[in-house]
C-alpha cells in the first residue's frame, strides 16, 4: 500500500459569475498513481451526470500524462466520435482533423470535449514558444 501524498478532485464548474465549483468527489492518491486507478471514479461520475440529464461541456486536467491518458480513456468511452476537417489556410500544407467524442443515448447526447485547465495550457504555450515546437 503506498502512502497517499495528494488529494485528487473531481470539481463542478457552472458557468455563472460568482458561483464556485462543486466538489463532486475526492480521493487520497499516492504519488504514483496511474490511469487505471483513476479512471473508474471519472467514469463513474462523467455516467452519473450523463444519467441525471447533466450537461457536461468539458473536462479539463493538468497536463501530467497519467491525466492525460484518463482523458484518452474518457474519449475511447464515447457513444458516438465525428471528425470535422478544417483546411489549411496556408498552401502545402495538411489540413487540421479534429475528433469530437459524443456521450450520452438519444435524446440526451452531449459532447465533451478534453482541456487542460488554464494555468497549465499557458505553461504548454510558452514551452512550445520558446522551444519552437
Amino acid at each position: 500500500m503506498h502512502a497517499l501524498k495528494q488529494l485528487h478532485l473531481w470539481c463542478l464548474q457552472v458557468l455563472l459569475p460568482k458561483v464556485a465549483p462543486l466538489i463532486v468527489a475526492a480521493k487520497g492518491i499516492p504519488n504514483d498513481v496511474s490511469t487505471d486507478d483513476l479512471f473508474p471514479d471519472l467514469w463513474h461520475i462523467i455516467s452519473g451526470l450523463i444519467d441525471w440529464k447533466i450537461q457536461v461541456t468539458s473536462y479539463a486536467a493538468d497536463g501530467s500524462s497519467v491525466k492525460h491518458n484518463v482523458q484518452w480513456l474518457l474519449e475511447q468511452h464515447a457513444t458516438k466520435m465525428i471528425t470535422i476537417c478544417i483546411k489549411h489556410p496556408s498552401d502545402g500544407h495538411p489540413d487540421i482533423h479534429i475528433e469530437l467524442p459524443f456521450f450520452g443515448s438519444h435524446p440526451f447526447v452531449i459532447l465533451i470535449v478534453n482541456l487542460q485547465d488554464s494555468k497549465h495550457l499557458l505553461k504548454t504555450f510558452q514551452n512550445n514558444l520558446y522551444l519552437g515546437a
